[in-house]
């Protein structure tokens, strides 16, 4: 099975609204007695997720449902153009909606024009 891209027709996020959260492949264990053991998970876990906003016309909104339908609702990985380093470079990076969760928010609307501001959370794989 392929992985897909991100379509090349919808607006990248917004950098304004992004923002990177490092989270080490960790397990804390606390006991009973007030001491806490951590250890490293014994698979390969998710570094890191990004925060993204996309903000979409009614008929991109269309073309990113139908994306995010061919995805399994968000739970299958894909690849996405983020400037995830301390660079002003942007890379191909495989990611994928954490917990399939998306948030629409209606931004702006007129007779015939729509604008949604599409919120969700990537987890992003090293």
């Amino acid at each position: 099975m392929s992985i897909l891209s991100y379509p090349v027709t919808l607006p990248q996020p917004l950098q304004e609204s992004y923002s990177a959260d490092y989270k080490p492949a960790l397990i804390r264990t606390t006991f009973t007695d007030g001491s806490a053991r951590q250890r490293t998970m014994p698979y390969n876990a998710s570094d890191f997720s990004v925060s993204c906003v996309l903000m979409l016309t009614g008929a991109q909104w269309v073309d990113f449902w139908n994306f995010y339908k061919g995805l399994n609702y968000g739970s299958d990985w894909f690849t996405m153009n983020l400037p995830l380093d301390n660079s002003d470079s942007v890379n191909t990076r495989t990611v994928r909606i954490k917990n399939g969760q998306i948030k629409k928010d209606l931004q702006f609307r007129n007779s015939s024009n729509f604008v949604y501001k599409v919120s969700f959370v990537l987890d992003v794989r090293e």
